[in-house]
Order: structure tokens, then C-alpha cells, then sequence
């Protein structure tokens, strides 16, 4: 009776006091998940981005491997639409609660920005298995089986083989089937546009081909003209040597009848003098003209070419990647899709504000602004690897706080993956005089 009088005295002095007793008796059993339930809660109502990784950074010391933890935290960086974010979350939740739709959903997503499309087919079959009513994760599933039937493309195991075929003849997914149809509908409209471009592009290079051989024939008649000219400048050589001749015999002559044969051969040289100069003219002018209808040729036909070209890629944009028509979008949480935000960047001059945790680490690289003389911005992929491996180092630096020697060896174990699995990132770099310290 007395160990019950003390016991129902501590929950007495525990209600009476609130936050503040929480705050005071952390030896008391139970209280781990106390403070992790008030991280969950903080992540829920994070009016900022910043505020949802603090208190997830708070809750990953307490318990990382909890559902709901990973779960409040992927859900709000999806609604904040920081779908890079949501990502190491969703990545934690697909180990430790499989079931969670959009968990796979935000691996598919990532994926399928990231141009791998082969890899982004089993998360995002995976997300519409568990949840089949989230239009974003059934369409993105959709347009992933769609382009991959469409083609030869790489092998995929048995597994995602088997659901592809369940996903696509089981009437339990009645939003991805409209996806699907609507996808293979695209599809099919953009291989009739393929094939209208490819007859275009074929006719033009067709006109591309006899514009180049009317090129050709000008050069030729140019250089016939060119010839011509030199004839003539050569012949008017010729005569005016003769003129000079005659106008000289015609000083020397005294005798009258001499005199006027001479002036008679004279006037003649004069008139072929003028002759040749006329025809030197005449070809001077055909030349000019020749040059222009070729330089107007060159242009007509650059232009051609380059027409055919662009509509031979457009005709095949499918083999080139992944049809324009289909767009991804993260999935949707609470029937609400949130657009992802690192896809239309803060305009100059409004600089993002970077979320901190402890000691100054980021659990996610901020993307900055672009200006017009920016350079272009990192690849996805590249991007997607800095957010992954900054969360790690971030997690790592809040595990190596902790006295706990498992906590010691997690931290460890994080940096360690850091560099072998994001050797050129720039958290690579802090992660290795990290890891110098543990050893």
C-alpha cells in the first residue's frame, strides 16, 4: 500500500506540473517516448521547413527507427513541397513500415526526376499496391509501365514483372487503369505525331538535298563564269598591247596611205577593246548574281537541314527518354499534391533561408537563387545526392553528441557511408575529419 500511495503521488506531481516535470525527470521510464511525441507533434505543426528538421533532429535522438516519427516528417516536407527532403525519411519508412504508400511513392518520384525510369518502376508499382486511391502515385506508376512496354528497354526482375501484371489486370486499382489508359492513349497520339514528323522531316530533307545540289551546280556554273572573265581580261591584255602598237606605228608613219592603215587597224583594235570590255562586264555581273543565288542557296538549305534535324529528334523523343507529355508529381498527402518546389526556385534577389540544426549542420542543402548569369544548376541526380548525404552528416553530428556508445558506432557507420556512397559530395569532405575524431 505504501510503494501505491508513492507511486500515485509521483503521477499526481507529474499532472500538477505539466511540461515543466517532463522537462525535470528524465529518469523516469517512459519518458522517451514523452519527448518524442512532442517532436512528432512539433513536425505537424511546423509552420516552416526549418522547424520541422529541428524537432525531427530532436526525435532522431530519441527513437530514429520510429514509424511515426519518419512518417510526420516525410508527410510535412511533401507539404511544404520539399520532395528532396521527404526523400531519407521515405527511404527510412520503406524498411521500417513497408505498407506506407507514399513512402514508395517519394522513392518512385525521385527516381523518376532523376531520369531512372527502370529504377523508379518498382517503388512507384510498390506505392500503388499500397496506396491505390493517390492519384499522383497511380499516375506516375502509369506513365513508368507505359514508356517501359512501349519499348526494349532494360531487363527488370521477375518481381516487378509480377506486378506489373497485377497492377495492370487486377480490377483493385481502378485509379492507376484510368492512368494507364490515358497514358497509352498519349502515348499512342504521340506516335502517329512521331510518324507525321517523320515524313516531314524526311521531306525536308529531301528539299535540304536538291537545295545542296543547287548549290553545287551554281559553284559549278561560277567557276565556268569565272573562267570566262579571265579569258577576257586576258584577251583585253592582248589588245590593248595591240592598241599601244598601232597608236605607235601611226606616230612613226609620215608616209599618208601608211599612215591611214594604221589609224584603220587602230580604230578595229578599239572596237574588240570595247567588246572585251563589255563581255568582261557582262561575266562580272553573271558572276555577282551566281554569288548571291549560292549564298541564298547555303542559307536555304543550313535552314532545311537544320529543320530535318530538329523534327528527326522530336520524332524520336520516346527512344530518346521519356515521352514530354508525362509529368511526375510527388505524392499527394491528405489528397492535397503539393508541387515540388525545387523545381521552380526563389527568383533573384529573394534569397531562401537555409533551415539550421545544432552545431550548424543542415539536414538538407538549400538550392539558391538563380540569377541570370548563374551557371545552369546541378543535374537532379547530383542534387538528390547532396540532400541524401547532408541529412546523413547531419544525423551522424547529432549521433556523436550522444554518450551512448551505440550512438557513438551509429554515427560511425553514417559517415562511413557518406564517403564510400557520396564520395564527391560536399558533405564527403566534413564526413572524413569527422570520422578521423571516432577512430
Amino acid at each position: 500500500m505504501k510503494s501505491m500511495h508513492v507511486y500515485l503521488s509521483t503521477v499526481l506531481l507529474l499532472a500538477a506540473a505539466g511540461d515543466g516535470a517532463v522537462a525535470q525527470t528524465t529518469g523516469l521510464a517512459g519518458l522517451e517516448w514523452d519527448e518524442l511525441s512532442l517532436a512528432v507533434k512539433a513536425i505537424e505543426s511546423a509552420s516552416k521547413p526549418d522547424e520541422a528538421m529541428a524537432a525531427y533532429a530532436r526525435g532522431c535522438t530519441k527513437n530514429r527507427q520510429s514509424a511515426k516519427l519518419q512518417k510526420a516528417y516525410m508527410r510535412r516536407m511533401l507539404k511544404f513541397g520539399r520532395p528532396d527532403v521527404a526523400y531519407y525519411p521515405a527511404k527510412e519508412l520503406t524498411e521500417i513500415d513497408p505498407r506506407d504508400g507514399i513512402a514508395w511513392g517519394v522513392l518512385g518520384y525521385r527516381a523518376a526526376k532523376g531520369k531512372q525510369y527502370v529504377a523508379a518502376l518498382p517503388p512507384a508499382l510498390k506505392a500503388v499496391t499500397c496506396d491505390a486511391d493517390n492519384e499522383p502515385v497511380c499516375r506516375n506508376a502509369a506513365q513508368l509501365v507505359v514508356w517501359y512496354e512501349h519499348g526494349q528497354r532494360s531487363p527488370v526482375s521477375a518481381q516487378v514483372r509480377s506486378l506489373i501484371r497485377r497492377v495492370t489486370s487486377s480490377p483493385d486499382y481502378p485509379k492507376f487503369k484510368a492512368a494507364y489508359s490515358k497514358a497509352k492513349q498519349g502515348l499512342a497520339q504521340l506516335a502517329k505525331d512521331e510518324a507525321k514528323k517523320k515524313k516531314e522531316a524526311d521531306a525536308a530533307s529531301a528539299e535540304a538535298k536538291q537545295l545542296e545540289q543547287k548549290y553545287e551546280q551554281l559553284r559549278t556554273k561560277l567557276k565556268s563564269v569565272g573562267r570566262s572573265y579571265e579569258s577576257e581580261r586576258r584577251r583585253l591584255d592582248t589588245l590593248r598591247r595591240d592598241l599601244d602598237r598601232a597608236e605607235d606605228s601611226i606616230r612613226r608613219t609620215t608616209d599618208y596611205r601608211a599612215r591611214q592603215s594604221a589609224e584603220r587597224r587602230r580604230d578595229t583594235v578599239i572596237r574588240s577593246y570595247r567588246r572585251a570590255q563589255e563581255d568582261a562586264r557582262k561575266h562580272l555581273r553573271e558572276g555577282k548574281k551566281i554569288r548571291d543565288d549560292m549564298d541564298k542557296a547555303k542559307d536555304e538549305y543550313e535552314s532545311k537541314k537544320a529543320h530535318a534535324q530538329r523534327l528527326l529528334r522530336e520524332a524520336h523523343a520516346v527512344k530518346e527518354g521519356m515521352p514530354s507529355g508525362f509529368l511526375f508529381q510527388p505524392p499527394a498527402v491528405d489528397g492535397v499534391v503539393t508541387p515540388d518546389a525545387t523545381l521552380n526556385p526563389a527568383k533573384a534577389g529573394t534569397p531562401k533561408a537555409r533551415p539550421k540544426t545544432g552545431g550548424g549542420s543542415y539536414l538538407a542543402p538549400a538550392r539558391p537563387a538563380p540569377t541570370p548569369d548563374a551557371a545552369p544548376t546541378q543535374p537532379l541526380n547530383e542534387l538528390v545526392a547532396e540532400a541524401e548525404a547532408a541529412d546523413k552528416l547531419s544525423l551522424a553530428k547529432i549521433c556523436m553528441d550522444s554518450k551512448d556508445a551505440a550512438m557513438k558506432s551509429k554515427a560511425k557507420a553514417l559517415l562511413t557511408e557518406v564517403l564510400t556512397k557520396y564520395p564527391t559530395t560536399k558533405a564527403a569532405g566534413e564526413a572524413k575529419g569527422l570520422l578521423a575524431k571516432l577512430q
